[in-house]
């Protein structure tokens, strides 16, 4: 366990260092603060909207930012030998997939809970359906794109500090303290939408969502590098938002053999409305007990 920690510690700080996590980021923090102004004159369904069109981003954001993050920690070190200079020394091939595993997945779930918080603003800030609340939409802009990157190019001045890593753990803290006073200002939304049980589940299942994509990405790191990688990655997940599709009805009206249910409802689809955190469980766990027998067999 201790060298389980040491490796995930690494590479969740690694991953954060990368350039391209600050840009995913950043463009997910700029999509966020567009969506209450998008919202506007739906007739009554401003938080349905934002909510829908968050799930799409923040999907689309994780795919990106898992193949990105899993390249970082997995694909380069294979590539530059690193890797087998790691089990040169007392760590076993076990300790090594699962360090790398905890730490890609703890940036996924560190993305989705930066941008649920983002979500969180945003449902404050389109309260009515004729008007933002100005106060709080002005602080969602300067939790996510003000305050983060300055605060850091100050740390990265004054003491050398990586910017990219401490611009992710500024972003976090201003966005925590952020929401909490987004959630006792007044609006109209005041008792409608907000920290509720709903908003945990949801995050539960999409933080799930997003370490099955983490977890994939490393494994298919090891043998396909990032373009394809990032094809296999978007066509499971693209299979999973399209599977009730050309896969439910029909085996529900029993037209076509029971294989094909199970390919209908074995791919997760993490924006359905009926996915429930047991089901969403039972994949996570399967998929990850697939991954370490691949990585047991054909690592490195």
């Amino acid at each position: 366990m201790h060298n389980i920690f040491h490796i995930a510690r690494g590479a969740f700080l690694e991953s954060l260092r990368d350039p391209a996590v600050i840009v995913i980021f950043f463009v997910t923090a700029l999509i966020n603060i567009v969506l209450p102004v998008t919202a506007l004159f739906v007739f009554r369904e401003q938080f349905r909207m934002i909510v829908d069109n968050f799930m799409a981003t923040i999907l689309l954001g994780g795919l990106i930012l898992s193949v990105f993050s899993a390249d970082r920690v997995m694909g380069r070190e294979i590539s530059q030998g690193t890797a087998g200079f790691i089990f040169s020394k007392p760590v076993s091939r076990s300790e090594y997939v699962l360090g790398k595993l905890c730490g890609v997945i703890c940036v996924m779930v560190f993305y989705a809970l930066c941008s649920s918080m983002e979500l969180l603003i945003s449902l404050r800030c389109a309260g009515d359906q004729f008007r933002l609340e100005w106060g709080i939409y002005a602080l969602l802009i300067c939790a996510s794109l003000v305050i983060p990157y300055l605060a850091a190019a100050l740390r990265n001045y004054l003491k050398g500090s990586n910017f990219c890593q401490s611009s992710m753990f500024m972003l976090f803290v201003s966005l925590l303290i952020a929401t909490v006073i987004a959630q006792f200002l007044p609006g109209h939304s005041k008792g409608e939408e907000g920290l509720n049980g709903q908003v945990a589940i949801g995050f539960m299942i999409l933080s799930f969502g997003l370490a099955l994509m983490g977890s994939l990405s490393v494994t298919l790191m090891t043998r396909l590098r990032v373009t394809g990688t990032f094809i296999m990655i978007f066509l499971v997940f693209l299979g999973g938002a399209t599977a009730d599709y050309f896969f439910g009805i029909a085996a529900d009206k029993g037209n076509i053999l029971g294989s094909s249910r199970f390919s209908g409802k074995g791919v997760p689809n993490f924006q359905e409305k009926v996915c429930t955190i047991s089901v969403t469980v039972c994949h996570s766990f399967d998929y990850f007990d697939f991954i370490i027998h691949t990585f047991k067999n054909t690592c490195v």
